[in-house]
């Protein structure tokens, strides 16, 4: 996965007691559903194998003295172009306008919480579908949860459109560069 429960708990505010695994069913659905047909499967592959180094055959998780988990994931393991892909930054587009975007990660992150704040309160039982509800909690309406839920979805979408721009961008210049011709040297006679 690209992002994690707590990427999206920066974004928009989801309960500390809430599982991540809970939240993680939504992540996967995001990213099956809204970002891997926009990128193409293997790039989103290639994104995707970045993450903690493991060690041994125990899959245990190197980790600093701090306890925190040492990923592959910064800008000297992916070309830039990539790094910003991911995490955002600033671009300049072909007219030379300073651009800005948010990249693919907070895109996701909102997708994942449209569907999240949809299904969040619901289970199944052996009795039906159940809301659960604490003892000092109050449903919301669903107009309000259906208006949260969109709200999120068309932020993931704008950031996703201006992260979509960013890559056009980018290959457009690498084709360009690609394309050009190799230089030969041509001579002409001048005069006599």
């Amino acid at each position: 996965m690209l992002i994690k429960a707590d990427d999206i708990r920066k974004v928009r505010q989801i309960a500390k007691n809430t599982s991540d695994e809970r939240i993680e069913i939504y992540i996967r659905e995001a990213e099956s559903l809204d970002i891997i047909p926009r990128i193409g499967a293997a790039f989103y592959q290639k994104l995707d194998n970045l993450g903690d180094i493991l060690l041994g055959q125990a899959e245990e998780k190197l980790k600093d003295q701090d306890d925190c988990v040492i990923a592959v994931e910064n800008e000297g393991d992916l070309p830039i172009n990539e790094w910003k892909f991911l995490n955002g930054g600033y671009y300049k587009d072909g007219c030379g306008e300073l651009k800005r975007m948010e990249g693919v990660r907070k895109a996701l992150c909102y997708f994942a919480y449209a569907r999240f704040v949809l299904q969040h309160s619901t289970s199944v039982t052996p009795f039906g579908v159940v809301t659960k509800m604490g003892d000092e909690s109050s449903s919301v309406e669903l107009k309000s949860i259906t208006s949260m839920s969109a709200e999120a979805r068309q932020i993931g979408e704008e950031y996703l459109s201006q992260t979509m721009a960013y890559w056009n961008e980018v290959k457009a210049v690498c084709d360009f560069n690609l394309s050009k011709p190799k230089g030969r040297r041509r001579f002409l006679a001048i005069g006599d």
